[in-house]
């Protein structure tokens, strides 16, 4: 797996946070590491590509959603053990995606204690039956998580997708009073990267 390293403060350490994003590549990867270089962020950004994101980064197999588009492989375990094996051992590591990779965020989270943040921006909780999985299997007890959604992605025409946003609610209820549900204008392709700007903000509140 080729997972790159995009951007890293000038004074980083071992005490600054190493933001895994899942999905981005190329020029976003570029526009991020640029932004993150403007805010002079304190962390390192590591990102993870993707070459097909309903196979790898589904939970388990399940029908496509739109017409005539692909199904789910489910084979975000797979995926998984690959990311793993490539990322450095850190104690401040993080991990942060965007919808289909926002559900992968909140899956990795299930498996393992190794991401001390975890970002999940209009993540794909509609996908079936993930509200009962993630409440039998929660995330290791002091992940702390950060959640964001676009207002518009409630009213999606796809039944399917409209109800995103009761479902990130019961996630939300299911992780505790204290992790942050961020509601932004617009719909799930609105201002993307100004929102995962955000979430690295979070992440690096008190680095």
């Amino acid at each position: 797996m080729d997972v790159r390293l995009a951007y890293t403060a000038a004074d980083m350490d071992e005490s600054a946070p190493v933001i895994v994003l899942v999905g981005a590549h190329g020029e976003q990867a570029e526009r991020l590491a640029a932004l993150a270089r403007r805010e002079v962020l304190r962390c390192g950004l590591m990102c993870v590509p993707v070459a097909d994101w309903n196979r790898q980064l589904s939970p388990w197999p399940a029908e496509a959603v739109f017409r005539g588009g692909a199904d789910f492989a489910g084979e975000a375990d797979e995926f998984f053990d690959e990311m793993m094996a490539a990322l450095p051992r850190r104690k401040h590591l993080c991990l942060m995606g965007y919808s289909l990779a926002g559900l992968f965020a909140l899956y990795a989270a299930t498996k393992t204690g190794a991401f001390e943040r975890v970002a999940a921006l209009s993540p794909s909780v509609w996908y079936p039956e993930f509200r009962a999985y993630f409440a039998q299997h929660l995330p290791a007890e002091g992940t702390e998580f950060y959640l964001s959604l676009g207002r518009k992605e409630e009213k999606a025409g796809n039944a399917v997708l409209r109800s995103v946003g009761d479902e990130l609610r019961a996630v939300q209820a299911l992780l505790g009073g204290d992790t942050p549900l961020v509601m932004h204008d617009g719909g799930h392709y609105t201002d993307v990267e100004r929102r995962m700007l955000a979430a690295m903000r979070w992440i690096c509140r008190d680095a």
